[in-house]
């Protein structure tokens, strides 16, 4: 079960955390889908566990439809695959982002994340296609491919909401 996944459960503990920051910091979103962005970063920190639940175990998912190989329970891909998303995606993108925010201040968000924005998903997808590999027994070029596809849908659906 998702929410009973740590790593799930500190990415959205931290995203919840940091999107509070933005919130007190009165800082808005300049697009948002339904909300008032003055808000919008207050709703965040709300929907954030739930989202990321539902983003990782889309993710998990698709990567083992695709993948196909050895057939795993759904909880067993889950522990195996959520920390090689979760844990880069929170030391690579979110501890950098708020101690860019912290430091520096919101405006220089956009610009320091052209250094270290694009290294996260790397990392996640090489870690997940290596720990896809050897959890469905396929080779590495049908896991890096697998887990792209995931990646890129979970990406797909959570750019909607995340900011």
């Amino acid at each position: 079960m998702p929410l009973r996944n740590v790593p799930i459960l500190v990415l959205s503990l931290g995203y919840a955390g940091f999107s509070l920051l933005l919130y007190r910091a009165g800082i808005a979103p300049k697009r948002v889908l339904l909300l008032d962005p003055a808000a919008y970063y207050l709703v965040q920190a709300l929907f954030v566990l739930p989202l990321f639940c539902g983003l990782v175990s889309l993710f998990v998912g698709v990567t083992a439809r695709v993948a196909g190989g050895k057939q795993v329970p759904f909880e067993v891909a889950l522990k195996q695959l959520a920390p090689t998303y979760c844990w880069p995606l929170l030391g690579l993108f979110l501890v950098p982002d708020v101690a860019v925010f912290l430091i520096v201040g919101h405006g220089a968000l956009a610009k320091a994340m052209r250094f270290y924005g694009p290294i996260a998903p790397l990392v996640v997808w090489w870690l997940s296609a290596l720990r896809a590999a050897s959890l469905f027994e396929v080779s590495r070029g049908r896991a890096a491919a697998a887990t792209f596809v995931g990646l890129l849908l979970q990406a797909l659906i959570g750019g909607l909401f995340l900011r």
